[in-house]
């Protein structure tokens, strides 16, 4: 089996959790996948710098409101999540990963051996 960087092989393990997680727990919505969380974070803390605080919370506030009239519920609580999380969270997605992988690894194919110690390491 290829080895793969840490990044590399975090990435593929979202990757399949993405598609997959809400056939075993059908309450979650795309950002309860850690990298979807992780790049909300980001995300945030990059507007923020780039549009101000004011700015940020109001579109998040606006998209709120349009995705519950629209009747599109995890966007809408997705906006929420985005809203709410403060941009200076640290955000463990190694930790969140290896928790749902672990839940996960007897049901689902990650296409890499998550039974391996460290496999995220790709070594």
């Amino acid at each position: 089996m290829p080895t793969l960087l840490p990044a590399v092989a975090l990435a593929a393990a979202n990757s399949v959790l993405y598609p997959n997680l809400k056939r075993f727990e059908p309450s979650v919505i795309p950002i309860d996948v850690p990298f979807e969380r992780e790049a909300n974070i980001v995300s945030k803390r990059v507007a923020e710098i780039v549009c101000g605080v004011e700015d940020v919370r109001r579109f998040a506030e606006e998209r709120v409101a349009v995705m519950e009239q629209a009747g599109e519920h995890d966007e809408r609580d997705r906006w929420i999540f985005f809203r709410d999380v403060p941009s200076s969270t640290k955000y463990d997605m190694l930790a969140d990963t290896l928790r749902l992988v672990e839940k996960y690894k007897t049901v689902l194919d990650f296409k890499m051996d998550v039974n391996q110690p460290e496999w995220w390491l790709g070594e």
